[in-house]
């Protein structure tokens, strides 16, 4: 059964991701309050957000391949992770190049069509995330997996640690960048650590995340580094982070907060079309009203890409219109 806390831990992930982009957004364009604190915002936020989702994904791994086949479990991922990436890479290429006037980045159809081999923008995620899905189908074997994880689990922090020298030829960075996150989702999906903690109180809340602040600063602030630093220290960084984020969506699933709990449900559409929200937002408020305020453009920003997307997909289920974002299949009655 799934864990109510992986969906409040999606909606803070997906939140960070939007402010993330937003905030990228509003730099490109000249709109930020300094370069200094520019750099600092983004290096804290991309730190961990996309560890956890790697992170998140694992969780569920060993579970479904069980579930299916080798062939099944792939057919099922490129139904969900390859169409999507597909389907939305064109679409929210083409909207660049037909409105590359008003946005930061001039493109063409040449680069849009590029996408089987270079991902633009956020979608180098799914290009990712289908990566390590292959590979960690190609690793399982149901007999020993659970057995091997470990070893698994410190040969890909192996590769974590040596990826700068390994180098982004043929997208290898996207999965030594990422795999350990990955695979330390199975372990501790094998653990059931979220079965073993029933009650988090308060003072375990506020410890973990003193810890994330305290690494945080020491990280930025002392020793100066930056989140694209790969190393122990940004491991340790996204580790710590992690578990604060894991911390605070068990209480905050403890108390309900039931808005945070479909934004990560409906994170993966969120994710699909928060771009075309936020930018769309930022040049309308820019480009129309002659508006250049940082906060409001942040804030503006990271509603539009939370919440539209979220309207979009009740249109799209409205209008019977999924194929949009998962490959149609007809399902047949038992």
């Amino acid at each position: 059964m799934r864990e109510q806390w992986v969906d409040y831990a999606k909606g803070i992930g997906i939140i960070l991701v939007v402010i993330g982009h937003v905030n990228r957004g509003l730099h490109s364009a000249d709109i930020y309050i300094s370069e200094p604190f520019f750099r600092m915002f983004d290096s804290i936020i991309y730190t961990f957000h996309m560890p956890l989702f790697f992170f998140l994904s694992g969780l569920f791994f060993i579970k479904s391949i069980q579930k299916n086949n080798k062939t099944e479990f792939i057919k099922k991922k490129i139904a969900t992770i390859a169409y999507p990436y597909v389907i939305w890479s064109v679409i929210q290429g083409s909207i660049g190049v037909l409105l590359s006037n008003f946005t930061n980045k001039k493109t063409d159809f040449m680069s849009v069509l590029a996408f089987p081999y270079q991902p633009t923008g956020q979608f180098w995620f799914l290009y990712a995330l289908f990566m390590i899905f292959i590979v960690s189908c190609l690793i399982y074997n149901k007999r020993n997996f659970t057995t091997q994880l470990p070893i698994i689990t410190v040969v890909s922090f192996l590769l974590y640690l040596y990826s700068l020298n390994i180098g982004d030829s043929l997208h290898l960075n996207f999965i030594t960048n990422n795999i350990v996150f990955f695979f330390l989702g199975c372990v501790f999906s094998t653990l059931q650590l979220d079965r073993l903690v029933t009650k988090i109180n308060v003072n375990t809340l506020l410890i973990s995340a003193l810890t994330f602040l305290l690494v945080q600063y020491k990280f930025h602030f002392i020793d100066g580094m930056l989140y694209n630093r790969i190393g122990i220290s940004t491991f340790v960084v996204a580790m710590i982070s992690i578990f604060f984020i894991y911390v605070l969506s068990l209480t905050l699933s403890s108390i309900k907060v039931d808005l945070l709990s479909k934004i990560g449900n409906d994170s993966m559409v969120i994710f699909l079309v928060h771009i075309l929200c936020a930018s769309g937002t930022r040049i309308i408020l820019s480009k129309v009203f002659g508006l250049s305020n940082w906060y409001l453009h942040i804030i503006a920003g990271t509603i539009a890409g939370v919440f539209v997307p979220i309207l979009f997909y009740w249109l799209v289920q409205k209008l019977n219109l999924k194929f949009l974002l998962t490959y149609p299949v007809n399902s047949k009655n038992p």
